[in-house]
């Protein structure tokens, strides 16, 4: 898998074309090739392709019985008994021998749900019921243009007329939202303040018409994280970690200083700029999203439905949430800095 593109891996599929389940589990593996990427460890690797392999699974077994509701619980349970039984606990000695052992379990996986034996005949594990039904169950659905949830499969579709998606932006753009998944790390008043703005950028993210689920986007952030410093001596997928070098100056001699808050400016807007596409109203007489309220405390945005209290001249409330996207996004990049 090349991750350095910037791209995100979508097994062949076409990004429109993928149910939101695939999507978070897509976005899984990326992290885990990424973090294999900046690893010297050959036991953490082997962890990180193990990990890989049984996502895999997830998503074939998805895309074969995706549009069987009954099917795709019954496949979980098949899934879980093979991780039981220790079916993805093997050594490998070549990549491609993995690959092809990966490849005959899906085959087998697949025949094995077709031919359900009944709920008894197999090991079960909750934790493992439970991320199923979250996960995959829960998430068995694809989105329109809108946002909306359907359940037949899309026409493909592009953002702005790129074959760029909100994921491969995010992805770039992530490393400048560092501070929102930072854990017992000691922070100025600004740097709370301007944590708080990233957390803005995050929920306008999820709430977007096609919006990514903050689980999606902390996995995306790791890879983001450790793409952007895999050519340093300070190599890190950890957002806590990332903030602590930029403290201690670790990345000045590969980032310019102003040449990096150029680049992160340039990441928000390519990204918002994308997302203004998602909101842009079908019709004429369609009212645009209005945020209604910022809960400093939780900082979360009121849900959608919620917002969409007044309506205004369409024109005039594009063009004003556009400058504050923009104003948001730049107050995100130089929290970087601070």
């Amino acid at each position: 898998m090349d991750t350095k593109t910037g791209k995100i891996w979508w097994g062949g599929n076409d990004f429109a074309q993928t149910r939101e389940s695939e999507r978070g589990i897509y976005c899984k593996i990326d992290m885990y090739q990424e973090l294999s990427n900046i690893s010297d460890s050959d036991a953490e690797i082997e962890s990180n392709y193990d990990k890989m392999d049984r996502l895999f699974c997830v998503c074939k077994l998805i895309e074969s019985f995706g549009d069987n509701l009954s099917l795709l619980n019954e496949a979980g349970v098949v899934m879980n008994d093979y991780l039981l039984r220790g079916a993805f606990d093997k050594k490998f000695k070549s990549l491609a021998i993995r690959n092809a052992y990966v490849d005959e379990l899906v085959a087998k996986l697949i025949e094995e749900t077709n031919n359900y034996r009944g709920a008894e005949a197999y090991q079960v594990s909750v934790d493992f019921q439970n991320w199923w039904k979250s996960d995959v169950i829960d998430l068995n659905y694809y989105k329109d243009e809108n946002g909306n949830h359907i359940l037949e499969k899309p026409n493909a579709v592009s953002v702005n007329g790129t074959e760029n998606n909100i994921y491969d932006l995010f992805k770039g753009l992530s490393p400048t939202l560092a501070y929102t998944e930072t854990k017992n790390l000691s922070l100025s008043n600004a740097a709370l303040n301007k944590k708080e703005n990233q957390w803005v950028i995050r929920t306008i993210i999820k709430n977007s018409r096609n919006g990514i689920l903050q689980n999606q986007q902390k996995d995306l952030m790791i890879t983001g994280i450790a793409s952007a410093t895999s050519n340093t001596s300070a190599k890190t997928g950890d957002p806590t970690q990332f903030v602590k070098n930029i403290y201690a100056g670790k990345y000045n001699d590969t980032k310019p200083k102003v040449g990096f808050v150029l680049e992160i400016i340039l990441a928000c807007i390519s990204l918002l700029t994308a997302l203004i596409g998602y909101f842009k109203a079908k019709k004429e007489a369609e009212a645009a999203v209005k945020i209604e309220e910022i809960n400093k405390e939780g900082l979360e945005i009121a849900a959608e439905d919620n917002a969409r209290k007044l309506e205004a001249s369409i024109e005039k409330t594009k063009i004003s949430y556009k400058y504050f996207l923009y104003g948001a996004a730049i107050l995100a990049a130089i929290s970087l800095l601070d």
